[in-house]
């Protein structure tokens, strides 16, 4: 048995596919994804940030839990990959140190961007001085029922 095809189907056929595969290529879909640049962030920034990141990331944690308490019922994960140091600041007896952070929940869902500063006195004792939510991203549907009530309005970088 043979099957015959018209060279003229063969060329619409073959159109199409072209047509379709340069409308991809010019085309390209972008998706943004926070959690991707943090941990290309992370990755650039030198050593002894990378340790200020593992020290604190207990404490950054900690106030994570606090701020978003009231919002969902499962605290989001903030992990080493999605924290940078964005400032240290000393006056010679005082450090004050501020985490950018990319809180996530689930398979790293994340559901916004946190600005977390530290105050570290001479002695070695740790305060917290403020926690910014510099931005929201929404939960997909399926982890919709985790949450509690509208995050307050993000505070503008």
């Amino acid at each position: 048995m043979m099957i015959h095809i018209k060279p003229k189907a063969v060329f619409i056929i073959l159109a199409v596919f072209l047509a379709a595969l340069a409308t991809i290529s010019f085309f390209p879909i972008q998706q943004s994804n926070p959690a991707k640049t943090a941990l290309a962030t992370f990755e650039e920034q030198p050593a002894k940030d990378k340790l200020l990141v593992y020290i604190f990331l207990d404490a950054i944690q900690g106030q994570s839990d606090q701020f978003y308490a009231p919002y969902y019922t499962i605290s989001p994960t903030n992990a080493y990959y999605s924290t940078t140091v964005k400032e240290v600041q000393e006056d010679g007896v005082t450090v004050d140190i501020t985490f950018s952070t990319l809180p996530y929940i689930g398979p790293h869902d994340t559901i916004g961007e946190d600005e977390i500063t530290f105050h570290v006195t001479h002695s070695g004792e740790i305060t917290p001085m403020s926690f910014k939510h510099l931005k929201s991203y929404p939960l997909p549907d399926n982890l919709r029922s985790i949450e509690k009530g509208a995050l307050p309005p993000s505070e503008e970088k």
